[in-house]
């Protein structure tokens, strides 16, 4: 049925980022009823989706849904949807590049401020830390959050400190809910986290 895949996926993966569901344990399976979707009016939009992005239907709408966890069918045929899957999947291909280059920029930062490596994820009471204002002013992406917080751990202890921030608990969210599709090697990550800051 064209255009049902598409639904089914595009449901999975938004209820991955809304609610408790979890897309990577329950292998993106959902329960949704054929009949109810023939009645949608926004069928044609799934159709077209799946017409042109059949093979990559999970990374089209995990690039799309984490930039706008409310994104409808009719947006995501947009050539603004179509720009954040290509600017995602240039970032992925090149994700070791982009680390280091975005590792390189805090370096400067820390040069330019006289701080430490640790000063970055100080967390102190009423104010973000180092390194999430640094994701906040889009010095770096939130694919190199996600993937030093891998690494060192430190959303844990901003979890505790920032508990009625609201900004941080709806990124606290985000960076869970995404870090499930990242199927990377940490170790690599790990190894040029060391190169830039030992």
């Amino acid at each position: 049925m064209s255009g049902f895949q598409a639904y089914q996926t595009y449901l999975a993966v938004k209820n991955h980022f809304k609610t408790n569901y979890d897309y990577i344990k329950y292998n993106g399976k959902i329960s949704v009823n054929k009949d109810s979707f023939d009645r949608r009016k926004d069928k044609f939009f799934f159709e077209k989706i799946e017409k042109r992005h059949k093979k990559d239907l999970v990374p089209f709408f995990v690039s799309n849904l984490i930039v706008d966890e409310d994104a409808w069918a009719g947006s995501l045929v947009s050539d603004q949807a179509e720009m954040i899957f290509t600017k995602w999947k240039r970032r992925f291909e090149s994700l070791k590049y982009e680390f280091r280059k975005e590792l390189g920029l805090i370096q400067n930062y820390l040069d330019d401020n006289n701080i430490t490596f640790d000063d970055l994820f100080k967390c102190k009471e009423y104010e973000h830390p180092i390194i999430f204002k640094m994701l906040l002013s889009e010095i770096i992406s939130l694919e190199t959050l996600i993937i030093m917080n891998r690494i060192l751990n430190f959303s844990r202890q901003f979890d505790k400190k920032l508990l009625d921030d609201p900004v941080w608990i709806e990124y606290s969210t985000k960076i869970k809910k995404y870090n499930s599709f990242f199927m990377i090697d940490n170790s690599q990550y790990k190894k040029i986290l060391r190169d830039v800051f030992l």
